[in-house]
């Protein structure tokens, strides 16, 4: 009885935290992605948009 509690607990623990560290992968991998892949252009046009929206 208790091994069998024991049992559930462990797998629904196991279950919520690979959700969560595959969330947390996912999410690092996408801002990883985005910083990486701009080059100092895209970077100077995207610093020039935030500029523009900020002053209109």
């Amino acid at each position: 009885m208790i091994l069998q509690c024991l049992f559930r607990f462990s797998n629904m623990l196991r279950s919520s935290l690979s959700v969560e560290l595959r969330r947390n992968i996912g999410f690092t991998a996408v801002m990883f992605n985005k910083t990486k892949s701009l080059d100092p252009i895209q970077k100077l046009f995207i610093d020039k948009i935030r500029d523009y929206d900020t002053k209109s």
